[in-house]
């Protein structure tokens, strides 16, 4: 049976728009620093959060160029996959944030972590990682850093104090060094809170979560914008009180199916179309997990649209193909 052409924007078409916006609008973020820079500004940690520098979209950008370039998928030029490669991987570095340079070394080194070791044998050891600091974390015994982070150095040596989830409340009636402590490390708190709320709840809680509505009370650690949290850093952390723990195997079960859909391309030929779903498709699942752990996923006030609409565009291109070879037969 013949197969008809599709209407529509191409699949190429597509992740090069999404491609430009990613880039439209990490210049818009960093628009006014880059000025200001122009004119002598001493960047220092604090310019991140005074300028409040955005590279989640650059995250993006980063992993659709590289791997077109590394597949020869070829969504742009050869010369342009380098150079935009190159701005995204500067303004991720220059927004300091922590997640999104992990994610980036992540992406850059994914395509020769695959030659050693299957995605599923990764996704499963990153997980379990992430659910042991998410769920076991008051187990772990390290005392917390005795010195506030001042630069991004000190504050990468002490982000194991911020990303597990455990009570930093060492005293019964809490003192001023609690205070200090739970304020300088209040990622961890707030988890702990939150986790500590979804333990409280009944067995049906357990399983299908508290609902969207529930909070945790955060009054008497935190100052004004803690008091009630709706909403944790701790992705995990808001799916299980939300949704408990049906929410949180459907959410895992999701990426899992979204990996098997990426497999479905491995019968066909080598064509680089195929080889950069391959490799694109478990980057953007990495994408998910880590925003998901440490700057709250899906759950994010301005939601991480072109993130979710890659999802959407490659589920639509693997079905596609699927539905061509159907009609091969």
């Amino acid at each position: 049976m013949a197969v008809g052409k599709t209407t529509g924007l191409g699949f190429k078409m597509i992740l090069r728009l999404i491609i430009y916006s990613a880039l439209a609008l990490t210049f818009l973020s960093y628009a006014n620093l880059l000025v200001d820079l122009i004119f002598g500004l001493n960047f220092s940690l604090e310019t991140r959060y005074e300028y409040g520098l955005n590279s989640d979209f650059a995250v993006l950008g980063i992993m659709l160029v590289y791997i077109s370039y590394l597949t020869n998928y070829r969504i742009f030029k050869k010369t342009t996959e380098i150079s935009l490669t190159i701005i995204f991987f500067v303004f991720i570095l220059i927004s300091l944030s922590r997640t999104n340079i992990l994610i980036m070394l992540l992406i850059l080194a994914y395509p020769y972590m695959a030659r050693m070791i299957s995605f599923n044998k990764q996704l499963f050891i990153v997980t379990a990682i992430i659910f042991s600091l998410v769920f076991l974390g008051s187990f772990f015994q390290i005392a917390l850093p005795e010195n506030y982070a001042d630069n991004f150095t000190s504050k990468l040596m002490n982000s194991y104090a911020e990303v597990l989830v455990r009570d930093n409340v060492a005293n019964d009636d809490m003192d001023s060094n609690d205070y200090a402590s739970v304020n300088l490390y209040w990622r961890s708190q707030e988890a702990f809170l939150g986790l500590s709320l979804f333990l409280e709840g009944s067995f049906t809680q357990l399983f299908f979560g508290q609902g969207y509505g529930t909070y945790a009370d955060g009054s008497i650690y935190f100052e004004d914008k803690f008091q009630q949290i709706p909403i944790f850093h701790n992705g995990f952390i808001t799916i299980v009180l939300k949704s408990g723990f049906i929410g949180l195997l459907l959410y895992i079960y999701f990426l899992f199916l979204f990996s098997k859909l990426s497999l479905t391309v491995s019968h066909y030929d080598n064509r680089p179309e195929f080889s950069f779903i391959k490799l694109a498709v478990p980057c953007i699942i990495y994408m998910s997990l880590f925003k998901t752990f440490f700057i709250m996923g899906f759950y994010t006030p301005q939601a991480p649209v072109l993130l979710l609409i890659s999802f959407g565009v490659f589920i639509k291109k693997i079905g596609y193909n699927m539905y061509v070879d159907k009609l091969k037969i």
